[in-house]
C-alpha cells in the first residue's frame, strides 16, 4: 500500500514539476505521455527507489538505536564506578579520624564535622554520574579542609579554576583520588609540610587539570583503587580522548595531569 502510494505521488510529482519548469523557461509544453500508462511504466523504477530508501532508513534507525544503547551502557558503567568511589573515600576519611581521636579529640571532632559537610554536598549533587567543575572544586575544597583539620598548619593548598570552565560537566568526584594521592604521598620528607596546588584551565576545547604536591616525587605514588577507578571512568566517558599523566616535577614533588575534551 505504501509502495503504491509512493509510486503515484512520485510520478505525479515528476509530471507536475516538469510541466511547471517547461512553462517557466518558455520552451513549450511538456508531453509526459498518457498518465494511466505512465504510472505503470514508472512503477518498477519506483520499487527500486522505495526499497533503497526504506533500507537506508532502517540502517540509520538501527544505528541511532545502537548508539543510544551504547551511550546508556557507558553512563550506567560510569555511574557504577562513581558509586564505588564514594565508600572508598568514606573509609579513608574515617580511618584518618580513628588514627587521630586518641591523640586530639577536638581535631577528630572537627574532622567529623567537615566530613559531614562534605557528604551533605555530595548528596545535594544531581543524581547523575556527571557534575559541574564548579561543584567538583567545592568538593575539593571541602575535602582539603577535612585534611587541614588533621594536619593543622602543615597543610597549605591553593585552587585556581578558570571561570569559563566552571559549568563544564565531568565525572563526579573525578579529582578526588588525585587529591587524595597528593595528600597521602605529598608531604615534604624533611618538614612534613603539605603544599598542594590545583589549577584548572580551559583551552582549545580541552579542560586541563594540574595537581602538584611538593613531596618526594612520582616514585612514591602507589596506583591503588582510586587511580585505577579514575582511569576506568575516563575511558568509559571519553574513550581515548581523555589523558591522565602522572610525573615528577623537575623542581621536586609529583604532578597529576588530566586533559578532558569538552
Amino acid at each position: 500500500m505504501l509502495l503504491a502510494a509512493f509510486s503515484v505521488l512520485h510520478t505525479s510529482w515528476n509530471w507536475g514539476t516538469r510541466i511547471l519548469v517547461f512553462r517557466i523557461i518558455a520552451v513549450g509544453g511538456y508531453d509526459y505521455g498518457k498518465m494511466p500508462l505512465r504510472y505503470f511504466m514508472e512503477f518498477p523504477a519506483d520499487v527500486i527507489t522505495y526499497v533503497l530508501a526504506a533500507g537506508a532508513y532502517a540502517v540509520y534507525w538501527d544505528w541511532m538505536r545502537s548508539r543510544d544503547m551504547e551511550s546508556e551502557l557507558a553512563m550506567a558503567r560510569l555511574d557504577g564506578l562513581t558509586r564505588q568511589l564514594q565508600p572508598h573515600f568514606l573509609f579513608n576519611a574515617l580511618n584518618a579520624v580513628s588514627g587521630l581521636m586518641y591523640e586530639d579529640v577536638d581535631r577528630a571532632d572537627l574532622m567529623l564535622e567537615r566530613i559531614c559537610t562534605f557528604l551533605r554536598s555530595t548528596m545535594r549533587s544531581p543524581d547523575s554520574p556527571l557534575d559541574s567543575i564548579a561543584n567538583e572544586v567545592l568538593l575539593a575544597r571541602q575535602y582539603l579542609e577535612i585534611m587541614q583539620a588533621r594536619f593543622e598548619n602543615k597543610l597549605v593548598y591553593t585552587i585556581h579554576c578558570d571561570s569559563s570552565a566552571e559549568a563544564i560537566q565531568i565525572p563526579t568526584l573525578l579529582l578526588q583520588p588525585l587529591i587524595e594521592n597528593a595528600v597521602k604521598y605529598g608531604q615534604d620528607p624533611e618538614s612534613g609540610n603539605l603544599d598542594i596546588q590545583i589549577d584548572i584551565l580551559l583551552s582549545n576545547r580541552t579542560v586541563a587539570v594540574r595537581i602538584r604536591d611538593h613531596g618526594p616525587g612520582f616514585q612514591a605514588i602507589y596506583e591503588g583503587q582510586g587511580l585505577t577507578n579514575t582511569k576506568r571512568r575516563l575511558e568509559s566517558r571519553y574513550g581515548v580522548a581523555a589523558v591522565l599523566r602522572l610525573s615528577a616535577h623537575p623542581m621536586g614533588g609529583a604532578i597529576s595531569e588530566l586533559e578532558i575534551p569538552v
